[in-house]
């Protein structure tokens, strides 16, 4: 007995229904499409949402690896109404 591995990699399919076309996302479409957006989104919403707060307590962390790369990790917390 033989077991057959096979990968297909589809980059476009013509689905049947409405003549869709689907693309297989790259990494650069995460990159510099995708992500940008939705950081621009989120950020829109925090400034929102922050300005709407009377306190915001923040946390701030510093840490590096064993090859001495830093780190920062920012935590905030507030109490929306």
């Amino acid at each position: 007995m033989y077991i057959i591995s096979t990968v297909i990699y589809i980059q476009q399919v013509k689905l049947f229904f409405g003549g869709i076309k689907y693309f297989n996302p790259s990494r650069k479409y995460f990159s510099t499409t995708l992500i940008i957006g939705m950081s621009t989104a989120m950020h829109r919403i925090l400034v929102k949402k922050l300005n709407e707060t009377c306190e915001v307590q923040l946390t701030i962390d510093f840490w590096s690896n064993r090859q001495m790369r830093s780190y920062i990790g920012v935590t905030v917390h507030f109490i929306s109404n």
